[in-house]
């Protein structure tokens, strides 16, 4: 099956950005301190400056130091300090640059990166992670720049700059042109995850469906082990319908690592949006029983039990108002508040919490359907009368979530992964 707009599409929609966003944030440190995939220098010193060595090793692992300490102002003034001698060892600039791009401080990073480049234009690393750094601030135009001066000496920089230049090209709205360049990264280097990932998501952020199968699926026979390549693959079988190879995608990942929360929801929604009710309410049940439960899980589970229904409103009320807690504007959770609330026949309750649903996202047209239907109960006809139409038009011109909002989401936060190593 096709995917089509229903309510439960907005759920994913929503729900995969805030999960892509959770995974990357899990891919992003595994090792306890990547953020940015920044290039490695490979520039070495060619010893015209003695002292540099010893210099160099002392003052970056100070830096190091006091960042990993959590003295950023202290390691701030140790990278002034560098900034302002008259010539500085290009490897401790481009150390320190990761260093302070790992803890999300890409303004510190770009200024070490910066005079790296200043000093020596030659080294293509240096232009690589400047532009990492501003892509990461969103300062687009500034990176594509950067990235046209660069001048690759190699294939795997050449197709590091192709990469690197997609994802900016991409943020730039230039589809055309980034695609063209992720793919040319991707076939000359397909043992990339990270360009098999940002081209997978590519395909998917452009309906692309069955070309992001094609490249994710590619990826797995060099990474059968990444979490985040099976997610991705996962979520672009969902989105091909191709049910039950996204289901079969899940259990798979699901059996080697049971507390990736990530996949633990892809499964859920999935068995949620083909219809088996009791198997989603298990799988998002399963999922909220670890020690940090993925809020739209919480979701999921009560409109599982909803759509069993369940009358056990009291412990779903509060499972709704935890996800309310954890998720910004969840007009969904309001929704599904709205639908509790009218079967416990608070009526005035659920009126006001579709009304709530629709002030986070007027383009919610199941809302404003049942936000009709609740206003005539309660004698409203003109209310009753204005959401109705309102429904109809969101219907006729297909809100524009019931698509969009799933791939928007879920690849926002692998877009964040950012690039990988230009080695």
């Amino acid at each position: 099956m096709q995917v089509s707009g229903a309510r439960i599409h907005r759920v994913i929609s929503i729900c995969l950005t805030a999960m892509a966003a959770l995974c990357l944030f899990f891919k992003c440190i595994p090792d306890g301190k990547r953020n940015l995939g920044l290039a490695q220098p490979f520039y070495s010193a060619s010893g015209s400056k003695a002292g540099w060595v010893q210099s160099s090793t002392s003052l970056e692992s100070a830096i190091e130091g006091a960042l990993a300490g959590g003295q950023n102002s202290k390691a701030e003034t140790m990278l002034r300090t560098l900034l302002a001698q008259p010539q500085s060892n290009p490897d401790l600039l481009l150390n320190a640059g990761i260093s302070f791009a790992q803890r999300g401080l890409y303004g510190d990073a770009a200024l070490a990166f910066e005079r790296c480049l200043e000093e020596h234009p030659e080294i293509f690393e240096a232009h690589y992670d400047l532009a990492l750094s501003e892509f990461a601030q969103q300062r687009y135009a500034k990176a594509i720049a950067i990235l046209g001066a660069a001048r690759p000496q190699n294939k795997r920089q050449r197709l590091a700059l192709c990469y690197m230049r997609g994802k900016v090209e991409d943020a730039l709205g230039h589809s055309q042109e980034a695609g063209k360049d992720l793919a040319v990264a991707f076939s000359g280097d397909p043992e990339n995850e990270d360009y098999a990932l940002d081209l997978g998501l590519y395909y998917i952020r452009h309906a692309g469906y069955i070309q992001a199968t094609k490249v994710l699926a590619k990826s797995m026979t060099y990474h059968p082990d990444s979490l985040f390549v099976t997610l991705g693959l996962g979520l672009a079988q969902y989105l091909a319908g191709q049910t039950q190879d996204c289901l079969h995608t899940c259990h798979q990942l699901l059996s080697n690592h049971p507390d990736f929360a990530p996949m633990r929801a892809l499964l859920a929604f999935t068995l949620y949006m083909r219809g088996s009710f009791a198997a989603a309410e298990a799988a998002s049940r399963q999922g909220l029983s670890s020690s940090h439960p993925y809020p739209y899980l919480y979701y999921v589970h009560v409109a599982a039990l909803l759509k069993g229904q369940s009358t056990d409103y009291g412990p779903m009320l509060d499972e709704i108002h935890t996800a309310e807690e954890q998720i910004r504007n969840c007009s969904l959770c309001y929704f599904a508040e709205s639908e509790i609330n009218e079967c416990r026949g608070s009526n005035e309750a659920a009126v006001e919490d579709l009304e709530a649903s629709i002030r986070m996202d007027p383009a919610f047209s199941d809302a404003w359907y049942r936000l009709a239907i609740l206003y005539d109960k309660m004698g409203r006809p003109e209310m009753a009368a204005q959401a109705r139409s309102r429904f109809e038009v969101l219907k006729k011109h297909k809100s524009q979530s019931e698509d969009t909002l799933l791939q928007a989401e879920f690849v926002r936060a692998l877009s964040r992964e950012e690039a990988g190593p230009a080695h």
